[in-house]
């Protein structure tokens, strides 16, 4: 997973549009993971961007927005998918009990 909490992208463009000075343009912000979210590998999560508790980010998703709690997301850019409830119903007959690993 990568956490971007600074982005300069736009800087690029207005170096482009207006040419370059003593200054530059910048987008910042904390990301905040709620308690038992689950964020799959390769994920990005953007500046400024919230994931509330329980939810679920797809792998390879890039997240540029807020995630409600409970919610599956995923794609570039993520998503609402389904909540985790409906997540539940559709595929937790695809998964195995194990011993919880301590």
């Amino acid at each position: 997973m990568t956490l971007l909490v600074h982005d300069f992208s736009m800087d690029r463009v207005a170096e482009r549009l207006l040419g370059t000075d003593d200054r530059e343009m910048f987008k910042a912000g904390p990301i905040t993971i709620g308690r038992q979210a689950f964020i799959g590998m390769g994920a990005t999560i953007l500046p400024g961007v919230s994931i509330g508790a329980g939810a679920i980010v797809g792998a390879g998703s890039v997240v540029t927005k807020n995630v409600d709690t409970d919610t599956v997301v995923a794609g570039n850019p993520a998503r609402h998918v389904f909540t985790t409830a409906e997540y539940w119903d559709r595929r937790s007959g695809d998964f195995q009990w194990q011993q919880r690993r301590r």
